[in-house]
């Protein structure tokens, strides 16, 4: 169940999903919880109660061995396998984030209003739109020579955190780039 509402006519969407939300975690976690239950040996041992316990040691954390040292002080035996399950942890919590911004995108009826090659200011430098992820409302911006020179390369950043160039000054900025 999505907790992103959909905004009014002239009200300004609501902040990207942040990727420590609890909403986040908690589905990261109940992924995660899946293949760790299916590893412990105790019949007892329940889906909620896995989550709850990765709830309180994942936090920032990310590490498969650390996930593992966090776990053992709640009463986990962990050895190599669930490590290298606990390993794959980013990959949840960045799959959940990625989801909870598609929805966010849908429900705020986010669109990329700028095209291919605008100029754009970002906290990078100033450069062309190389590519577009309209699903999470990105832009790929091509900011050094280098990206420049290959297509579709640069910084992928958020919609909110790029600007457009004033043209003439982008002419401008692009010249000094190249010369």
């Amino acid at each position: 169940m999505s907790e992103v509402q959909p905004h009014l006519p002239g009200v300004p969407p609501t902040a990207r999903p942040g990727r420590s939300k609890p909403a986040i975690m908690r589905r990261a976690a109940e992924q995660l919880g899946i293949e760790v239950l299916a590893l412990l040996k105790d019949p007892r041992a329940k889906l909620d109660d896995v989550v709850d316990d990765l709830l309180k040691v994942m936090g920032s954390r990310t590490d498969g061995y650390d996930l593992a040292k966090q776990l053992e002080r709640q009463g986990y035996d962990p050895d190599a396998e669930p490590v290298e399950i606990l390993d794959t942890a980013d990959s949840y919590v960045r799959n959940a984030h990625d989801d909870a911004v598609k929805e966010w995108v849908k429900a705020e009826d986010i669109t990329l209003d700028l095209p291919l090659s605008a100029v754009v200011t970002t906290r990078h430098g100033d450069g062309p739109i190389a590519s577009l992820y309209p699903e999470t409302a990105k832009y790929v911006v091509a900011v050094t020579p280098e990206q420049r020179a290959s297509p579709g390369s640069g910084y992928i950043l958020h919609a909110e955190d790029v600007t457009p160039v004033d043209p003439q000054s982008a002419e401008a900025a692009l010249e000094v780039a190249h010369g």
